[in-house]
């Protein structure tokens, strides 16, 4: 996961302990945006929460396309091995 949140941004706090993650994520056209990842283990798994919030005066992107963009990120660490994400073009 964290790898993954390197792909689409910088991680700029990490606390293991909680554990929770802030990735600071910069899109083509819309503003900075600070993307937080709280883990929370169930029973069956872990669940991932996440928050998108605007760090500039405009509103952040949609919560569904940042998340859809760690979970691309996601599938190609898995597919490709532990290797970086490529880009769709390459």
């Amino acid at each position: 996961m964290l790898e993954a949140a390197h792909d689409v941004g910088e991680v700029t706090y990490l606390d293991r302990s909680m554990p929770i993650a802030e990735i600071l994520c910069r899109f083509e056209g819309e503003p900075a945006t600070s993307l937080v990842l709280t883990l929370q283990g169930r029973g069956e798994g872990t669940e991932v929460f996440c928050t998108v919030e605007s760090i500039e005066a405009r509103p952040a992107p949609p919560v569904a396309a940042v998340v859809d963009l760690l979970e691309l990120a996601l599938h190609r660490r898995r597919d490709d091995g532990a290797g970086p994400a490529q880009s769709p073009s390459s």
